[in-house]
This record gives structure tokens, C-alpha cells and sequence, in this order.
């Protein structure tokens, strides 16, 4: 799933949540594709950090929240899996 391309849930009636921090340390993943004949493969993920979601307009629904938090799983995922 490409998180980008995602369109978040319709917030407008929902709550609205300002989140100052969220922070994901040694964080593990486990990776397996047909690609690898089969075999996992276990990385560390890189630290997340994301700040200020929905600060600067009053608030992000619980979708948009969510679109950020995946996104920023995927590119930690994407550098902890890389070479």
C-alpha cells in the first residue's frame, strides 16, 4: 500500500486531535516475500519521529493521523530493509 496515494476517511464530523510527538524507538520489522525463496529477513527500523500533526490548522482526524503515521512506517521500512 502506498500511503501517498491513500485517501484519508472523511474527518469533517469526526474528532479532531493535535498530536505534539510521536516516537518509535528500536523499532524490528520482519520482511518476507516470494522474492527472498522464502526466507525472512529481519532488519531494525531507523527511528520515527513524527511532530505537530494537525497543530498548524486546529486539528487532523483521525484518518489523516493515521495516513501520516503509516507513511512515515513505510519510509522507515523502506531505508530499514534497503541494502
Amino acid at each position: 500500500m502506498n500511503a501517498s496515494a491513500a485517501k484519508p476517511a472523511d474527518d469533517k464530523a469526526g474528532p479532531k486531535l493535535v498530536i505534539d510527538r510521536v516516537l518509535v524507538q528500536d523499532g524490528q520489522i520482519r520482511v518476507g516475500a516470494a522474492a527472498l525463496g522464502g526466507r525472512t529477513l529481519d532488519a531494525k527500523l531507523p527511528t520515527i519521529e513524527i511532530k505537530d500533526i494537525g497543530k498548524d490548522k486546529g486539528g487532523a482526524g483521525p484518518g489523516e493521523v493515521a495516513q501520516k503515521l503509516v507513511a512515515a512506517l513505510e519510509t522507515a521500512v523502506a531505508k530499514g530493509t534497503a541494502g
